[in-house]
This record gives C-alpha cells, sequence and structure tokens, in this order.
C-alpha cells in the first residue's frame, strides 16, 4: 500500500530544466519565480489532515460503510494530493479489479492495434496537459504511458475503441498514480453505471447529447429567465458544455479546482458535474442577462476562471439535484427520443 500512496511527483522533477519551477501539481510555472513556501500553521493543518486520510485509508471498509462522514470530508476539504491517487483507487473499486486481472495490461499494451487508430491517438498525445512536467515531449515518460493505456483501452475495448477526450480523462489518472493502476481506474470509469464515461464516446455521442438536455431541463427549473434569454438568443447548450462533459471540465478548470470537483465526483457521480455547471451560469447570471449572444459565448469559456475550489464546491453541494433525478431525467429523454424515431 505505501508505494501506492507515494504522489508521482517525485518523477516530474527530472523532466524539465534546472531553470524551471513546477507548481504543486507538475505544471511549469511561466515566470522565474520558485513558489512561495507555506507556512509553519499551514503545514501543520496539512499534516494534520493527512494523518487523518491516512487512518481512513487503512481502514477503508470501516471508512466506505461511514459514507456521510466520507462525503463530508471529501467535500469540505478534498483529500490530500500525496493520498489522491490510492484514496481515487479506493472509490472506484479498481485495485481489486486490477488484481482480478493481474497481468492482462500488460497483454493489452502490447497487441497489435488498427495503424491508422494508433496515429490518431499519438496526433493527440501532445495536446494533453502539454505544460505538465510528465507530459513533456514525445520521448518522456507521461506520453508513453498516456498512449499505452489508450492503446490497451482500445483493444479491451474495441466498441469503443478511442475518441478524443478520453486522453484528458487518462492524463489526469496518471498524474496520480502508476500506468496500470491508471488504466483499471478508466476502465472503470468508462464501464461502472455510476460513471459510465464510455456512453460517451459511442458513435454520436448519446450521453453527451442526453448531458445537454439534462442540462437544458435542469436551467428550466433553476433560472427560467436565464434559460429563456439563451433561447431568444439562440443558444443551446450543445454551444458551450461539450468540453464540460466529455472531459469532466478537464479541458477548462485550472487543476487545484478540476481535482476538488474530480474527489466528490468519484465518490458521489454525475450529480456534482451538473451542479457545477449550474454554479457556473448561476454565479454570472446578471452578467449574462444583459450580452447578447455574440458576447454571451465568449463568456461561457471563462466562466471558470478565479474560482476558488472550496467556495464553488460548497455552492455547488447546495443545488438540490440527485442523482435518482438525474436517472429519471436521462429514462425520460430516452423514451421521447426513441418514440421521435
Amino acid at each position: 500500500m505505501a508505494a501506492s500512496t507515494v504522489s508521482t511527483a517525485a518523477s516530474w522533477s527530472s523532466a524539465v530544466g534546472p531553470a524551471m519551477y513546477l507548481d504543486e501539481h507538475g505544471f511549469i510555472i511561466n515566470n522565474q519565480t520558485p513558489p512561495v513556501p507555506m507556512t509553519q500553521r499551514q503545514a501543520d493543518k496539512d499534516n494534520k489532515k493527512l494523518d487523518k486520510w491516512m487512518k481512513m485509508l487503512v481502514r477503508w471498509e470501516d471508512t466506505a460503510q461511514d459514507y456521510p462522514r466520507l462525503k463530508k470530508r471529501i467535500r469540505l476539504g478534498g483529500i490530500p494530493s500525496s493520498l489522491r491517487g490510492l484514496a481515487w483507487q479506493l472509490l472506484l473499486g479498481s485495485r481489486q479489479k486490477q488484481a482480478e486481472n493481474n497481468g492482462l495490461y500488460e497483454s493489452l499494451a502490447q497487441r497489435e492495434m488498427d495503424a491508422g487508430l494508433a496515429e490518431i491517438i499519438k496526433r493527440d498525445l501532445g495536446r494533453t496537459f502539454p505544460t505538465h512536467a510528465l507530459f513533456l515531449g514525445p520521448d518522456g515518460v507521461g506520453q508513453k504511458a498516456l498512449f499505452s493505456l489508450l492503446h490497451a483501452y482500445a483493444v479491451y475495448d474495441p466498441k469503443i475503441g478511442y475518441c478524443q477526450g478520453m486522453g484528458f480523462i487518462a492524463a489526469t489518472l496518471l498524474t496520480q498514480m502508476k500506468e496500470e493502476e491508471a488504466f483499471w481506474a478508466f476502465v472503470v470509469l468508462m464501464k461502472h453505471p455510476k460513471y459510465a464515461l464510455g456512453e460517451m464516446y459511442l458513435p454520436g455521442f448519446p450521453k453527451v447529447q442526453e448531458a445537454f438536455e439534462i442540462l437544458q431541463l435542469l436551467l428550466e427549473a433553476f433560472s427560467p429567465t436565464l434559460a429563456e434569454h439563451f433561447k431568444s438568443e439562440g443558444i443551446n447548450t450543445n454551444y458551450f458544455a461539450s468540453q464540460w462533459f466529455m472531459t469532466l471540465f478537464v479541458y477548462l478548470f485550472p487543476f487545484r479546482l478540476l481535482l476538488r470537483v474530480w474527489d466528490v465526483f468519484l465518490n458521489e457521480g454525475w450529480k456534482i458535474i451538473f451542479r457545477v455547471a449550474l454554479v457556473l451560469l448561476l454565479s454570472d447570471e446578471p452578467t449574462l442577462l444583459g450580452m447578447k449572444m455574440e458576447e454571451i459565448l465568449p463568456r461561457l469559456k471563462v466562466l471558470h476562471e478565479d474560482k476558488d475550489p472550496s467556495l464553488l464546491l460548497a455552492q455547488a453541494c447546495k443545488i438540490k439535484v440527485t442523482n435518482r433525478e438525474l436517472r429519471a431525467m436521462t429514462q425520460m429523454i430516452r423514451q421521447k427520443n426513441e418514440g421521435a424515431e
């Protein structure tokens, strides 16, 4: 267990030059000023939090059974960076899946795949976290691991194969855990009904289309005024929310904010994704209502900027959207679409 608790940050430093500085998540800092060290008070606070989480992870079966307490801890403070990779695997149940399939990942990664698909994957590698130390350069450890993971998954699940957007999900996992661990975490995210990310990447992107319709219904329920304004300006949710859903905010969000959202998502499922989407829209409602279409669309692309992770999550968790309601809306949408065929 100890090996899995170690953050991959230790390997990042070898991928960058001596004059470059990295932030706490492994991204290159643009200026040449070293990061400001934390205060002793903050260090003590972080160590106390780390100690609590280590005890929770060691006694994971007990921790998982006390779901209200686990949910509260994840929502309020997030998971400590050095333990996030292990905690994510435990939340997903991917460690057990890996143990049950010993040796399969290596076998999948070595099998032949369609040459054209392989080239598409290689083409997209450099676009995924280009400023993260792990993914610098085509010969870097991160891009090689990402290619192997996506290659293995395309062989494992030929019905889906590969689709742009999957790389962002896989790369986020690779920043937190080892390659094979990331693969099995990715498999769970793609296959388990709680997440079902694979349905987003099927031909026609069915789950993404459903997500657009669900967000529209939620917007009409929580802000009829903004929904009507968007309608009058000819703006549909698919104009701005595709990257929110297809990459679970990876493409746009600052990494510190993204990790906090993912902490909750892996524990609670899709409701946090829609709650965050609503918070982004509703918090900017007065500004959006005063804009025309040509102003609204650029504005929607920057709603996430300068958001405090703790404040955004606190606001999102106050929005009353449940997974049961999401399932009901999904069923209603599917029945409507089947009837229209």
